[in-house]
């Protein structure tokens, strides 16, 4: 902590239909001595806001902004469209994660996301899953690398992405696109000294180290344990804490927002998985992935196929509970991750490290 560092909090964005939409749909802030740059980085999230929005139309310089929203209604019109750089960028990086991921990144994944629309919560509430059958037929309509790569066709030297064959899809950058500007915003303001959070999900600190404390499954307690966040580095958690139900056929599943797009349910391998990288990009979309990855083996082969792929900096933590009951968990890491550990400060409840 810094006495001299405060904490900036942003006012919603307005679309076009005078909405007032949570900046990112999230709690975001930046803590910064530098009252001038925070202002600068609230007025460049507010772009990537408008650009990254799937569901609304804004205006960005008197015209109605090209964001997603206007990217899916073209894909349904099968009419191509000339993008913004960082938009066609991050829909190609997007599709070129699948086959590193296995497939558990998936942008495609809209038709299931849609089933569970109203269903999550960020308190404990009992809910039921969607039918059976219309997660059957929505899976269906989810796209594999395959078919992407043939009916989306990006044109690198005017930025165009154009459609083939497509059938009726939308994409969705929601796992990936707080990382985006995360890492956006680094590059521009590399010399400055704040700590962005987008989220608690998405959080990049720069010009000095900041300690950032991973929650723990058990409400009685703080934090399972603090790391120490070098500057120029990103931190990405994804788990059970935000939007999620409790299965109400048996009062104790837990159900999140990370859906396995292999079998449009999430999965209760891991109460979390943390990254820390030199990308927040691919830290944001990696815990997404891989929080449905229930082989470990396979999760650090994902792991290592993205540093090969990119030559980032990469490495994780996943939290396993062992026991409610005795309140235990296990963490499994990269060998990489330890050092960024606090060792003066780790919760009883951690029974065990690998």
């Amino acid at each position: 902590n810094s006495a001299e560092e405060r904490i900036f909090t942003f006012d919603p964005v307005i679309t076009i239909e005078d909405e007032f939409i949570p900046l990112l749909n999230t709690n975001v802030f930046v803590k910064t001595a530098d009252e001038s740059l925070a202002e600068e980085i609230h007025q460049d999230l507010i772009t990537y806001h408008k650009l990254v929005d799937q569901y609304h139309y804004y205006t960005e310089n008197n015209a109605t902004s090209k964001n997603l929203k206007i990217v899916n209604d073209h894909i349904h019109q099968k009419e191509s469209i000339v993008l913004d750089e960082k938009l066609f960028n991050l829909l190609r990086d997007s599709i070129d994660l699948m086959p590193v991921t296995h497939g558990y990144f998936n942008p495609f994944i809209n038709p299931v996301l849609e089933l569970y629309d109203g269903k999550f919560s960020p308190f404990p509430i009992e809910n039921a899953d969607p039918k059976a059958v219309d997660i059957k037929n929505a899976l269906k309509t989810v796209l594999s690398y395959e078919q992407a790569t043939e009916n989306f066709i990006f044109d690198e030297s005017s930025y165009t992405l154009s459609f083939k064959n497509v059938p009726e899809v939308s994409l969705n950058v929601g796992a990936i696109s707080k990382g985006f500007i995360a890492e956006e915003i680094a590059k521009k303001y590399r010399n400055g000294t704040y700590l962005l959070n987008l989220g608690n999900s998405t959080i990049y600190g720069q010009g000095r180290d900041y300690k950032i404390g991973v929650q723990s499954p058990y409400n009685n307690r703080g934090a399972l344990f603090h790391i120490n966040l070098p500057s120029g580095l990103s931190l990405s958690t994804s788990g059970t804490t935000n939007n999620y139900y409790i299965l109400q056929d048996d009062g104790k599943t837990i159900r999140t927002h990370l859906i396995d797009p292999y079998t449009g349910y999430s999965n209760n391998y891991y109460w979390s998985v943390t990254i820390v990288s030199d990308s927040a990009m691919l830290a944001d979309a990696l815990t997404t992935a891989l929080f449905n990855v229930g082989d470990i083996e396979e999760a650090m082969e994902i792991i290592e196929a993205t540093r090969k792929a990119y030559g980032c900096t990469l490495e994780a933590c996943f939290v396993k509970v062992l026991s409610r009951r005795r309140e235990e968990v296990e963490l499994l890491m990269t060998d990489g991750f330890q050092i960024y550990i606090d060792n003066e400060y780790k919760d009883a409840s951690v029974v065990d490290k690998k």
